[in-house]
Protein backbone atom coordinates (compact mmCIF):
# COMPACT_ATOMS: atom_id res chain seq x y z
CA UNK A 1 0.00 0.00 0.00
CA UNK A 2 0.90 3.59 -0.21
CA UNK A 3 1.77 5.86 2.35
CA UNK A 4 -1.12 7.15 4.40
CA UNK A 5 -2.14 10.26 6.59
CA UNK A 6 -2.89 9.14 10.49
CA UNK A 7 -4.19 11.58 12.68
CA UNK A 8 -5.89 11.00 16.53
CA UNK A 9 -9.43 11.47 17.29
CA UNK A 10 -9.53 14.25 18.95
CA UNK A 11 -8.26 16.50 16.02
CA UNK A 12 -10.37 19.32 14.57
CA UNK A 13 -12.30 18.39 11.20
CA UNK A 14 -10.63 21.75 9.71
CA UNK A 15 -7.29 21.06 10.44
CA UNK A 16 -7.61 17.52 9.12
CA UNK A 17 -8.86 19.12 5.91
CA UNK A 18 -5.96 21.59 6.05
CA UNK A 19 -3.58 18.92 6.05
CA UNK A 20 -4.90 16.38 3.88
CA UNK A 21 -5.21 19.54 1.18
CA UNK A 22 -1.55 20.27 1.56
CA UNK A 23 -0.42 16.69 1.58
CA UNK A 24 -2.93 16.26 -1.42
CA UNK A 25 -4.43 13.15 0.33
CA UNK A 26 -7.33 11.78 -0.74
CA UNK A 27 -8.21 9.74 2.45
CA UNK A 28 -6.56 10.15 6.18
CA UNK A 29 -6.61 7.44 8.83
CA UNK A 30 -8.31 8.08 12.31
CA UNK A 31 -6.51 6.40 15.43
CA UNK A 32 -9.20 5.83 17.23
CA UNK A 33 -7.23 4.27 19.91
CA UNK A 34 -6.58 0.51 21.37
CA UNK A 35 -5.85 -0.47 18.19
CA UNK A 36 -9.17 0.42 16.32
CA UNK A 37 -8.70 2.78 13.25
CA UNK A 38 -11.23 4.61 11.51
CA UNK A 39 -10.66 6.43 7.66
CA UNK A 40 -12.14 9.61 6.29
CA UNK A 41 -12.31 10.21 2.27
CA UNK A 42 -11.53 13.42 0.23
CA UNK A 43 -15.80 13.37 -0.49
CA UNK A 44 -16.59 13.33 4.05
CA UNK A 45 -14.23 16.34 4.65
CA UNK A 46 -15.97 18.56 1.29
CA UNK A 47 -19.49 17.37 2.64
CA UNK A 48 -18.36 18.43 6.07
CA UNK A 49 -16.93 21.93 4.87
CA UNK A 50 -20.15 22.13 2.84
CA UNK A 51 -22.12 21.79 5.87
CA UNK A 52 -20.63 24.15 8.24
CA UNK A 53 -18.78 21.35 10.50
CA UNK A 54 -15.46 22.23 10.41
CA UNK A 55 -15.19 22.64 14.58
CA UNK A 56 -16.21 19.16 15.64
CA UNK A 57 -13.61 16.33 16.58
CA UNK A 58 -12.49 13.97 13.36
CA UNK A 59 -13.38 10.99 15.46
CA UNK A 60 -16.95 11.92 15.54
CA UNK A 61 -17.01 11.26 11.70
CA UNK A 62 -14.19 8.47 11.00
CA UNK A 63 -15.55 5.60 9.40
CA UNK A 64 -14.92 2.70 12.07
CA UNK A 65 -13.46 0.23 11.37
CA UNK A 66 -11.22 0.27 8.96
CA UNK A 67 -11.60 -2.69 6.98
CA UNK A 68 -7.71 -4.18 5.88
CA UNK A 69 -5.75 -6.53 4.34
CA UNK A 70 -2.49 -8.74 5.29
CA UNK A 71 0.69 -7.84 3.14
CA UNK A 72 0.79 -11.41 2.06
CA UNK A 73 -2.22 -11.24 0.60
CA UNK A 74 -2.48 -12.02 -2.98
CA UNK A 75 -4.18 -8.52 -4.85
CA UNK A 76 -6.81 -10.57 -5.88
CA UNK A 77 -8.14 -10.56 -2.60
CA UNK A 78 -7.71 -7.30 -1.86
CA UNK A 79 -9.76 -6.62 -5.49
CA UNK A 80 -12.79 -8.98 -4.17
CA UNK A 81 -12.73 -6.74 -0.38
CA UNK A 82 -12.95 -3.97 -2.22
CA UNK A 83 -15.53 -4.83 -4.77
CA UNK A 84 -17.65 -6.96 -2.41
CA UNK A 85 -17.80 -4.12 0.84
CA UNK A 86 -18.18 -1.32 -1.48
CA UNK A 87 -15.47 0.78 0.26
CA UNK A 88 -12.66 2.64 -2.22
CA UNK A 89 -10.27 1.99 0.28
CA UNK A 90 -8.36 -0.98 2.56
CA UNK A 91 -5.77 -0.52 5.13
CA UNK A 92 -2.56 -2.91 4.96
CA UNK A 93 -1.38 -4.45 8.07
CA UNK A 94 1.60 -6.55 8.59
CA UNK A 95 2.27 -9.75 10.59
CA UNK A 96 2.12 -8.04 13.62
CA UNK A 97 -1.29 -6.27 12.59
CA UNK A 98 0.30 -3.07 11.98
CA UNK A 99 -0.71 -0.61 9.71
CA UNK A 100 1.33 0.29 7.39
CA UNK A 101 -0.22 1.79 4.15
CA UNK A 102 -3.30 1.93 1.98
CA UNK A 103 -4.86 0.57 -0.43
CA UNK A 104 -7.34 1.29 -3.29
CA UNK A 105 -8.71 -0.47 -6.36
CA UNK A 106 -6.42 1.29 -8.65
CA UNK A 107 -3.44 0.44 -7.07
CA UNK A 108 -4.80 -3.23 -6.86
CA UNK A 109 -5.20 -2.94 -10.85
CA UNK A 110 -1.82 -1.27 -11.33
CA UNK A 111 -2.53 1.43 -13.85
CA UNK A 112 -5.43 3.10 -13.32
CA UNK A 113 -5.41 6.42 -11.61
CA UNK A 114 -7.52 6.70 -8.17
CA UNK A 115 -11.07 6.70 -8.41
CA UNK A 116 -12.14 10.02 -7.61
CA UNK A 117 -15.31 10.45 -9.20
CA UNK A 118 -17.48 9.92 -6.44
CA UNK A 119 -14.99 12.66 -4.41
CA UNK A 120 -15.59 14.96 -7.01
CA UNK A 121 -19.01 14.72 -7.74
CA UNK A 122 -19.30 15.69 -3.87
CA UNK A 123 -16.80 18.46 -4.95
CA UNK A 124 -19.00 19.98 -6.86
CA UNK A 125 -22.44 19.85 -4.80
CA UNK A 126 -20.63 21.89 -2.20
CA UNK A 127 -18.84 24.08 -5.10
CA UNK A 128 -21.10 27.22 -4.79
CA UNK A 129 -20.64 27.04 -1.19
CA UNK A 130 -16.45 26.69 -0.76
CA UNK A 131 -15.01 27.43 -4.18
CA UNK A 132 -11.90 28.44 -3.50
CA UNK A 133 -11.76 24.73 -1.66
CA UNK A 134 -13.29 22.62 -4.75
CA UNK A 135 -11.17 24.79 -6.47
CA UNK A 136 -7.51 23.17 -4.81
CA UNK A 137 -9.66 19.70 -4.87
CA UNK A 138 -9.86 19.70 -8.26
CA UNK A 139 -6.64 20.95 -8.99
CA UNK A 140 -4.76 18.40 -6.93
CA UNK A 141 -7.12 16.04 -8.17
CA UNK A 142 -5.88 12.93 -10.02
CA UNK A 143 -8.93 12.67 -12.23
CA UNK A 144 -9.32 15.10 -15.09
CA UNK A 145 -11.97 17.92 -15.31
CA UNK A 146 -13.73 20.75 -17.62
CA UNK A 147 -16.20 22.74 -17.73
CA UNK A 148 -18.21 22.78 -20.21
CA UNK A 149 -20.93 25.66 -21.62
CA UNK A 150 -24.69 24.06 -23.15
CA UNK A 151 -22.85 23.87 -26.73
CA UNK A 152 -20.45 21.53 -25.33
CA UNK A 153 -17.66 24.25 -25.50
CA UNK A 154 -14.73 24.08 -23.01
CA UNK A 155 -14.38 26.82 -20.73
CA UNK A 156 -11.99 25.43 -17.93
CA UNK A 157 -9.92 22.36 -17.43
CA UNK A 158 -8.21 21.23 -14.49
CA UNK A 159 -4.26 20.21 -14.66
CA UNK A 160 -5.02 16.50 -14.59
CA UNK A 161 -6.91 17.07 -17.54
CA UNK A 162 -4.02 17.64 -19.69
CA UNK A 163 -1.63 14.99 -18.02
CA UNK A 164 -4.61 12.51 -19.22
CA UNK A 165 -5.49 13.85 -22.34
CA UNK A 166 -2.15 15.63 -23.66
CA UNK A 167 -4.21 18.18 -24.55
CA UNK A 168 -3.23 22.03 -23.16
CA UNK A 169 -5.60 24.59 -21.92
CA UNK A 170 -4.39 26.92 -25.25
CA UNK A 171 -5.56 23.46 -27.10
CA UNK A 172 -8.40 22.91 -25.61
CA UNK A 173 -10.40 26.27 -24.38
CA UNK A 174 -13.08 26.86 -26.73
CA UNK A 175 -13.17 24.05 -28.91
CA UNK A 176 -15.58 20.41 -28.09
CA UNK A 177 -13.99 17.31 -27.08
CA UNK A 178 -16.00 15.73 -29.84
CA UNK A 179 -13.42 18.04 -32.12
CA UNK A 180 -10.49 18.01 -29.57
CA UNK A 181 -10.63 14.25 -29.01
CA UNK A 182 -12.04 12.75 -31.71
CA UNK A 183 -14.37 11.03 -29.58
CA UNK A 184 -15.86 7.44 -31.05
CA UNK A 185 -19.76 8.26 -30.90
CA UNK A 186 -22.22 8.04 -34.00
CA UNK A 187 -24.20 10.77 -33.12
CA UNK A 188 -22.61 14.36 -34.33
CA UNK A 189 -22.63 17.16 -31.38
CA UNK A 190 -22.47 14.79 -28.94
CA UNK A 191 -21.65 16.71 -26.28
CA UNK A 192 -23.80 18.99 -27.15
CA UNK A 193 -26.74 16.71 -26.84
CA UNK A 194 -25.04 14.92 -23.68
CA UNK A 195 -25.16 18.48 -21.86
CA UNK A 196 -28.66 18.98 -22.96
CA UNK A 197 -29.64 15.68 -21.75
CA UNK A 198 -27.78 16.45 -18.20
CA UNK A 199 -29.85 19.95 -17.95
CA UNK A 200 -33.35 17.92 -18.00
CA UNK A 201 -31.92 15.04 -15.80
CA UNK A 202 -29.29 16.85 -13.57
CA UNK A 203 -26.88 14.20 -14.72
CA UNK A 204 -25.00 11.18 -16.69
CA UNK A 205 -22.64 8.69 -16.50
CA UNK A 206 -20.79 6.24 -18.81
CA UNK A 207 -17.91 5.42 -21.08
CA UNK A 208 -17.00 7.14 -23.96
CA UNK A 209 -14.29 6.44 -26.08
CA UNK A 210 -11.98 9.15 -27.28
CA UNK A 211 -8.35 10.10 -28.37
CA UNK A 212 -5.23 11.38 -26.87
CA UNK A 213 -3.31 13.96 -28.43
CA UNK A 214 -0.67 10.89 -29.36
CA UNK A 215 -3.67 9.60 -31.25
CA UNK A 216 -4.32 6.67 -28.89
CA UNK A 217 -8.43 5.31 -28.35
CA UNK A 218 -9.13 4.97 -24.50
CA UNK A 219 -12.05 4.70 -22.34
CA UNK A 220 -12.92 7.80 -20.50
CA UNK A 221 -15.14 6.59 -17.53
CA UNK A 222 -17.22 9.98 -17.50
CA UNK A 223 -19.34 11.79 -15.31
CA UNK A 224 -21.28 15.03 -16.06
CA UNK A 225 -23.22 17.15 -13.75
CA UNK A 226 -25.07 20.55 -13.75
CA UNK A 227 -23.55 23.23 -12.12
CA UNK A 228 -25.62 25.53 -10.32
CA UNK A 229 -24.55 29.33 -8.47
CA UNK A 230 -25.25 32.50 -8.24
CA UNK A 231 -21.78 33.60 -9.03
CA UNK A 232 -21.71 31.41 -11.72
CA UNK A 233 -22.82 31.79 -15.62
CA UNK A 234 -26.11 29.92 -16.50
CA UNK A 235 -25.60 26.81 -18.22
CA UNK A 236 -22.31 25.40 -17.00
CA UNK A 237 -21.45 21.90 -16.67
CA UNK A 238 -18.32 19.78 -15.08
CA UNK A 239 -17.09 16.88 -17.11
CA UNK A 240 -15.69 14.42 -14.88
CA UNK A 241 -13.58 11.58 -15.69
CA UNK A 242 -10.64 8.91 -15.70
CA UNK A 243 -8.77 6.55 -17.68
CA UNK A 244 -10.81 3.29 -17.51
CA UNK A 245 -9.28 1.55 -20.68
CA UNK A 246 -7.37 -0.93 -18.79
CA UNK A 247 -10.65 -1.49 -16.46
CA UNK A 248 -13.17 -1.71 -19.48
CA UNK A 249 -10.64 -4.29 -21.02
CA UNK A 250 -10.56 -6.24 -17.92
CA UNK A 251 -14.02 -6.30 -17.66
CA UNK A 252 -14.95 -7.24 -20.94
CA UNK A 253 -12.35 -10.19 -20.54
CA UNK A 254 -13.45 -11.49 -17.08
CA UNK A 255 -17.46 -11.14 -19.25
CA UNK A 256 -16.15 -13.21 -21.80
CA UNK A 257 -14.50 -15.82 -19.30
CA UNK A 258 -17.92 -16.04 -17.25
CA UNK A 259 -19.52 -16.73 -20.19
CA UNK A 260 -17.03 -19.27 -21.75
CA UNK A 261 -17.64 -21.13 -18.06
CA UNK A 262 -21.27 -20.73 -18.22
CA UNK A 263 -21.22 -22.40 -21.77
CA UNK A 264 -18.44 -25.07 -21.35
CA UNK A 265 -18.47 -28.52 -19.16
CA UNK A 266 -16.87 -27.17 -16.56
CA UNK A 267 -17.97 -26.43 -13.28
CA UNK A 268 -16.11 -23.76 -11.14
CA UNK A 269 -16.30 -23.88 -7.27
CA UNK A 270 -14.56 -22.34 -4.34
CA UNK A 271 -14.61 -24.09 -1.29
CA UNK A 272 -13.84 -23.88 2.81
CA UNK A 273 -11.51 -25.71 3.95
CA UNK A 274 -13.55 -27.05 6.62
CA UNK A 275 -15.58 -29.98 7.48
CA UNK A 276 -18.12 -31.10 4.72
CA UNK A 277 -16.12 -28.74 2.32
CA UNK A 278 -18.86 -25.35 2.32
CA UNK A 279 -19.40 -23.75 -1.28
CA UNK A 280 -18.70 -20.28 -0.57
CA UNK A 281 -18.87 -20.00 -4.81
CA UNK A 282 -20.16 -22.03 -8.05
CA UNK A 283 -20.43 -21.23 -11.80
CA UNK A 284 -24.14 -20.63 -12.64
CA UNK A 285 -23.49 -23.99 -15.28
CA UNK A 286 -24.03 -26.09 -12.13
CA UNK A 287 -27.56 -26.00 -12.30
CA UNK A 288 -27.41 -26.86 -16.01
CA UNK A 289 -25.04 -29.82 -15.55
CA UNK A 290 -25.61 -31.17 -11.77
CA UNK A 291 -29.57 -29.91 -11.71
CA UNK A 292 -28.32 -27.75 -8.40
CA UNK A 293 -29.56 -23.90 -8.24
CA UNK A 294 -25.91 -22.19 -7.24
CA UNK A 295 -27.88 -20.17 -4.05
CA UNK A 296 -28.99 -23.59 -3.02
CA UNK A 297 -25.34 -24.57 -3.03
CA UNK A 298 -23.86 -22.07 -1.46
CA UNK A 299 -26.15 -21.47 1.45
CA UNK A 300 -25.44 -25.55 2.88
CA UNK A 301 -28.85 -26.68 0.66
CA UNK A 302 -27.88 -29.99 0.46
CA UNK A 303 -24.04 -29.79 1.94
CA UNK A 304 -21.56 -30.58 -0.68
CA UNK A 305 -20.30 -33.38 1.06
CA UNK A 306 -23.71 -35.10 0.99
CA UNK A 307 -23.35 -35.54 -2.73
CA UNK A 308 -19.95 -37.34 -2.82
CA UNK A 309 -21.18 -41.49 -3.17
CA UNK A 310 -20.07 -43.01 0.29
CA UNK A 311 -17.85 -44.90 -1.48
CA UNK A 312 -16.09 -42.63 -2.62
CA UNK A 313 -16.18 -40.23 0.49
CA UNK A 314 -13.43 -41.47 2.66
CA UNK A 315 -11.03 -41.54 -0.23
CA UNK A 316 -11.16 -38.22 -1.37
CA UNK A 317 -11.13 -36.67 2.13
CA UNK A 318 -8.25 -38.71 3.04
CA UNK A 319 -6.40 -37.21 -0.04
CA UNK A 320 -7.28 -34.17 0.41
CA UNK A 321 -6.50 -33.80 3.97
CA UNK A 322 -3.14 -35.57 3.32
CA UNK A 323 -2.52 -32.38 0.43
CA UNK A 324 -3.33 -29.75 2.40
CA UNK A 325 -0.98 -31.17 5.40
CA UNK A 326 2.15 -31.91 3.55
CA UNK A 327 1.47 -28.26 1.64
CA UNK A 328 0.79 -29.68 -1.37
CA UNK A 329 -0.75 -27.20 -4.36
CA UNK A 330 -2.96 -28.83 -5.81
CA UNK A 331 -4.31 -32.72 -6.31
CA UNK A 332 -6.89 -34.08 -9.30
CA UNK A 333 -9.72 -36.71 -7.93
CA UNK A 334 -12.14 -38.84 -9.06
CA UNK A 335 -15.02 -39.81 -7.95
CA UNK A 336 -19.33 -39.66 -7.84
CA UNK A 337 -21.11 -36.81 -7.29
CA UNK A 338 -25.37 -37.18 -7.43
CA UNK A 339 -26.85 -35.54 -9.35
CA UNK A 340 -29.95 -33.18 -8.87
CA UNK A 341 -32.13 -35.88 -10.45
CA UNK A 342 -30.27 -39.09 -8.17
CA UNK A 343 -28.27 -40.24 -10.95
CA UNK A 344 -24.36 -40.91 -9.92
CA UNK A 345 -22.24 -38.91 -12.22
CA UNK A 346 -18.63 -39.68 -12.24
CA UNK A 347 -16.78 -36.63 -12.54
CA UNK A 348 -12.86 -34.97 -12.85
CA UNK A 349 -11.99 -32.94 -9.69
CA UNK A 350 -9.01 -30.19 -10.55
CA UNK A 351 -8.85 -28.32 -6.94
CA UNK A 352 -5.70 -26.08 -6.45
CA UNK A 353 -5.41 -25.26 -2.41
CA UNK A 354 -4.73 -22.00 -1.62
CA UNK A 355 -3.18 -20.78 1.72
CA UNK A 356 -2.17 -17.29 3.71
CA UNK A 357 0.87 -16.41 4.51
CA UNK A 358 1.44 -18.70 7.13
CA UNK A 359 0.83 -21.78 5.15
CA UNK A 360 -2.64 -22.64 6.29
CA UNK A 361 -4.80 -23.76 3.65
CA UNK A 362 -7.92 -20.56 3.55
CA UNK A 363 -9.67 -22.14 0.36
CA UNK A 364 -10.28 -24.42 -2.36
CA UNK A 365 -10.38 -23.62 -5.72
CA UNK A 366 -11.03 -25.65 -8.64
CA UNK A 367 -13.29 -27.17 -11.34
CA UNK A 368 -15.40 -29.76 -12.12
CA UNK A 369 -16.05 -31.74 -15.41
CA UNK A 370 -19.18 -34.14 -15.29
CA UNK A 371 -17.18 -37.72 -17.93
CA UNK A 372 -19.98 -40.14 -17.24
CA UNK A 373 -20.55 -40.38 -20.79
CA UNK A 374 -16.61 -40.43 -21.50
CA UNK A 375 -16.47 -43.61 -18.74
CA UNK A 376 -19.72 -44.98 -20.16
CA UNK A 377 -18.00 -44.62 -23.87
CA UNK A 378 -14.22 -46.12 -22.79
CA UNK A 379 -16.19 -49.35 -20.63
CA UNK A 380 -18.08 -49.92 -23.94
CA UNK A 381 -14.76 -49.15 -26.29
CA UNK A 382 -12.77 -51.72 -23.71
CA UNK A 383 -15.78 -54.28 -24.01
CA UNK A 384 -15.53 -54.46 -28.04
CA UNK A 385 -12.03 -54.56 -27.75
CA UNK A 386 -12.14 -57.61 -25.75
CA UNK A 387 -14.85 -58.91 -28.25
CA UNK A 388 -13.00 -58.48 -30.92
CA UNK A 389 -9.96 -60.41 -29.50
CA UNK A 390 -11.51 -62.58 -29.19
CA UNK A 391 -12.87 -62.94 -32.56
CA UNK A 392 -9.97 -62.40 -33.69
CA UNK A 393 -8.41 -66.13 -31.72
CA UNK A 394 -10.57 -67.86 -33.86
CA UNK A 395 -9.86 -66.39 -36.93
CA UNK A 396 -7.28 -68.15 -39.80
CA UNK A 397 -3.74 -66.34 -39.87
CA UNK A 398 -4.18 -62.35 -38.39
CA UNK A 399 -5.67 -59.32 -38.66
CA UNK A 400 -3.45 -56.04 -38.35
CA UNK A 401 -3.79 -52.28 -39.38
CA UNK A 402 -0.88 -50.87 -41.29
CA UNK A 403 0.51 -47.12 -41.32
CA UNK A 404 3.65 -45.55 -43.06
CA UNK A 405 5.12 -43.06 -42.75
CA UNK A 406 6.69 -40.42 -45.83
CA UNK A 407 9.83 -40.98 -44.71
CA UNK A 408 9.72 -45.11 -45.30
CA UNK A 409 9.15 -45.69 -41.21
CA UNK A 410 6.61 -48.30 -41.20
CA UNK A 411 4.27 -49.80 -38.03
CA UNK A 412 0.94 -52.43 -37.32
CA UNK A 413 -0.62 -50.06 -34.67
CA UNK A 414 -3.47 -53.20 -33.88
CA UNK A 415 -2.63 -57.04 -35.00
CA UNK A 416 -3.95 -59.74 -33.60
CA UNK A 417 -2.27 -62.35 -31.54
CA UNK A 418 -1.80 -64.70 -34.78
CA UNK A 419 1.31 -62.65 -35.99
CA UNK A 420 2.79 -64.77 -33.14
CA UNK A 421 2.38 -67.63 -35.21
CA UNK A 422 3.30 -66.31 -38.97
CA UNK A 423 6.28 -64.34 -38.19
CA UNK A 424 7.26 -65.25 -34.74
CA UNK A 425 7.37 -61.26 -33.35
CA UNK A 426 4.38 -60.38 -31.03
CA UNK A 427 1.73 -57.34 -31.61
CA UNK A 428 3.78 -55.12 -29.15
CA UNK A 429 6.96 -55.63 -30.89
CA UNK A 430 5.37 -54.15 -33.94
CA UNK A 431 3.30 -51.51 -32.46
CA UNK A 432 5.59 -48.54 -32.89
CA UNK A 433 8.17 -50.13 -35.40
CA UNK A 434 7.34 -52.79 -38.11
CA UNK A 435 10.85 -53.54 -39.27
CA UNK A 436 11.18 -56.56 -36.96
CA UNK A 437 7.74 -58.20 -39.26
CA UNK A 438 10.10 -57.09 -42.82
CA UNK A 439 13.26 -58.54 -41.27
CA UNK A 440 10.96 -61.95 -40.99
CA UNK A 441 10.15 -61.73 -45.02
CA UNK A 442 12.34 -63.54 -47.03
CA UNK A 443 15.51 -62.06 -48.55
CA UNK A 444 14.09 -62.66 -52.22
CA UNK A 445 10.51 -61.77 -51.72
CA UNK A 446 11.18 -58.31 -49.36
CA UNK A 447 11.20 -55.84 -53.22
CA UNK A 448 7.49 -57.82 -53.87
CA UNK A 449 6.37 -57.16 -50.78
CA UNK A 450 7.35 -53.29 -50.33
CA UNK A 451 6.37 -52.46 -54.02
CA UNK A 452 2.57 -54.07 -53.50
CA UNK A 453 2.26 -51.86 -50.77
CA UNK A 454 3.35 -48.76 -52.89
CA UNK A 455 1.04 -49.95 -55.43
CA UNK A 456 -1.70 -50.14 -52.90
CA UNK A 457 -1.05 -46.64 -50.93
CA UNK A 458 -0.79 -45.12 -54.77
CA UNK A 459 -4.31 -46.46 -55.81
CA UNK A 460 -5.73 -47.10 -52.78
CA UNK A 461 -6.70 -50.68 -53.77
CA UNK A 462 -6.61 -53.80 -52.30
CA UNK A 463 -3.63 -56.49 -52.67
CA UNK A 464 -3.05 -59.55 -52.55
CA UNK A 465 0.69 -61.26 -52.54
CA UNK A 466 2.59 -64.30 -51.84
CA UNK A 467 6.17 -64.20 -50.34
CA UNK A 468 8.21 -66.68 -47.75
CA UNK A 469 8.77 -66.19 -44.14
CA UNK A 470 12.06 -66.64 -42.08
CA UNK A 471 10.34 -67.91 -39.07
CA UNK A 472 12.39 -67.19 -36.23
CA UNK A 473 12.02 -70.68 -35.03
Amino acid sequence: GRQFLCFPRVLSISEVARQMAGARQDAAVIDMGDQTFGIVTERDMLGLVASRQQDGEIGAVAVVPLRTVGTGRPLLEARRLLVESGFRHLGVVDEDNTLVGLLTMGDVLDVLQRDYMADLEADLQVFRQDLSLARQVIDSSTSAVMVVDSAGTIQSINPAFTRLTGFSAEESLGRTPDTLMSCDRAEPDFFASLVARTDQEGHWRGTVWCRRRDGTLRAWAMSVHAVHGDSLPVGRFAVVFHDATEAVQTHEALKEERDLIAAGPSVVFKWAPTEGWPVTYVSDNVERIFGYRPADLMAGRPPFSSLVHPGDLERIASELTCCMEEGTSSLEQHYRLRHANGDWRWIDDFTTISRNAAGEPVSLNGYVIDITQRRESEAALRGYSEKMRKLALHLPGMIYQYRQWPDGRSSLPYSSDGIRDIFGVSPEQVMEDASALFAAIHPDDRALVEGAVAVSMRDLTLWNVQYRINHPS
